[in-house]
Formats: C-alpha cells, structure tokens, sequence
C-alpha cells in the first residue's frame, strides 16, 4: 500500500487536482505511475492498486466503519453480505479462467485463498443476528445524570449529591441482559466490527 505525504503549502498550482499554490494537499506515488494529488486525506482504497483490497477496505471503512448502532444494522450486515459475494463470484471467475497449468501454482492458489477466506467472513456475517430490543417487563435500572467530568448536572456536586437531590437518576427500560437499548445496539455494532475479512 503506497503511504500518504502531507503538504502544508503548495508552491504552486496542481490544476489536474484542483489544487492551488498556498492550499494543503496530500500526495502518494505506487511504483509504476506518477505522483497522485488530493486536497482531502485520501481513503486505503485509492492508496492500492487492487482491485481486490480497494473493495474490502471499502467495505470496512465505508460500509462497516460508518454504520451506527441502532436498528439499521440488519440492513448493513446485508450490504457487506452482497458485496462480499460479489467480490467472492469474481474471484471464482478469475480462478476458472486461468490457464489450467497455473491453477496449482501461486496465482491459483492466492485466488483460492481469497474465495475460503470470503466465505468464511461470509458465513461469519450471515450468523450475526439483530432483534429489535425486547425491554424486559418495563423494568427499569437507575443511572445517574452525571455530565463528562463526572458532576451531577442537577446540583452539580462531584460523587455525591445534595438532599435535594432526589431526581438525579432517570428511569430506564432494559433488557433481560440488563442492557439499555443504547448499549444493546452498541453491543450489535460491536459484533459487527469485530468480524474480519482476513483475505490475503
């Protein structure tokens, strides 16, 4: 994967990627070719030259990297289904029109790693399972209203509270895993992130 350099100044015009002298830009070379310019960071996908990574590092950065934790994820775990299949059908393409004598060499091999590893992260994915949250019984659990340093936002004392703070603790429904339903779908996000599309 070519690495990214960043510039502070341009010294002069880069019209091809709209750049002008005294904007900040990035810029990566691979190999073969000339320098490649950007005026934002640019994505892992435009920083290799296969086809290959550039859709997986799509899938993790675009797809998985981006989705939030609420009831939408059902919908994302289809999304990364789809196109590692696709991905998983294009490789088996590639693999049966190879000449026959290089199927057992190490181009045949590489492309038969890729499909095993696809379809493990494939079948990974489709065992992911998202139900709506079920609160258990309207039960509730206490939590207190505390803000970001750690003081209660009603009367504002640090690990502790006035008497006459009775209302600084909300009721909550939760679910039998005694989850709220903002960590529930954070749980979910996680379990979806945590799968990995370990191809080579």
């Amino acid at each position: 994967m070519a690495r990214a350099t960043f510039v502070q100044k341009a010294r002069k015009d880069i019209p091809d990627a709209g750049i002008k002298a005294g904007e900040s830009y990035y810029w990566w070379k691979f190999r073969f070719g000339g320098k490649r310019y950007s005026k934002v960071a640019p994505k892992r996908s435009q920083l290799t030259q296969s086809s290959f990574y550039a859709t997986i590092y799509d899938i993790e950065d675009e797809v998985i990297g981006k989705a939030e934790a609420n009831d939408g994820l059902e919908s994302v775990r289809d999304d990364v289904v789809s196109q590692l299949e696709d991905l998983k059908s294009e490789c088996e393409s590639n693999l049966e029109n190879i000449p026959e004598n290089l199927k057992e060499g190490s181009s045949g091999q590489l492309l038969q790693e890729r499909i095993d590893a696809l379809d493990n992260a494939i079948q990974e994915f489709e065992g992911l399972e998202f139900p709506e949250f079920e609160p258990e019984n309207g039960s509730v659990v206490l939590s207190e209203q505390i803000n970001e340093d750690g003081d209660c936002v009603k009367c504002g004392e640090h690990d502790r509270h006035t008497l006459e703070c009775e209302l600084s603790v909300k009721d909550e429904e939760v679910n039998d895993d005694e989850q709220t339903e903002e960590e529930y779908w954070q749980s979910k996000l996680d379990d979806l992130q945590n799968v990995s599309i370990d191809a080579p």
